[in-house]
């Protein structure tokens, strides 16, 4: 797999200046910075303000690529767990996946895999997360 994406993490239990000694001693280039839609080309986590979580914030990857870019996910997920960061029912992972280079057919097939197996996706996400229960939860 080497398709680009991106991940933005929503935690809580730490500031946002133990979350950036939390990335930067797990080895990542990483930055406060305020609440925006700007990528780094060079590598760099933001941690942003989230106005959804109380009292929290999000960690936003740069643009990740293949399994290298799983793997500094991980290691960026590891460090703030280890650092102390917790979540909740506020708290959420959105994940971006690049599909430029995606044919119709390719777009199709992905809308139909999703539709077919909605059910198992709901499945593992909280009721609280669904549909328009989120809407009460912020």
């Amino acid at each position: 797999m080497e398709r680009s994406f991106g991940i933005e993490m929503e935690f809580k239990g730490l500031t946002m200046q133990q979350s950036l000694a939390a990335l930067r001693n797990a080895g990542l280039k990483a930055q406060i910075e305020g609440y925006n839609h700007n990528d780094h080309a060079d590598g760099t986590w933001k941690i942003v303000t989230d106005a959804s979580v109380t009292g929290g914030h999000e960690v936003v990857s740069p643009i990740l690529r293949g399994e290298a870019g799983l793997d500094e996910a991980c290691r960026a997920a590891e460090a703030m767990e280890n650092a102390g960061a917790s979540i909740d029912k506020e708290c959420g992972l959105h994940a971006h996946f690049d599909a430029a280079s995606f044919t119709a057919s390719e777009l199709r097939t992905a809308c139909l895999r999703y539709a077919k197996f909605e059910a198992e996706i709901d499945a593992f996400i909280p009721k609280s997360r669904l549909g328009n229960e989120n809407i009460n939860n912020l």
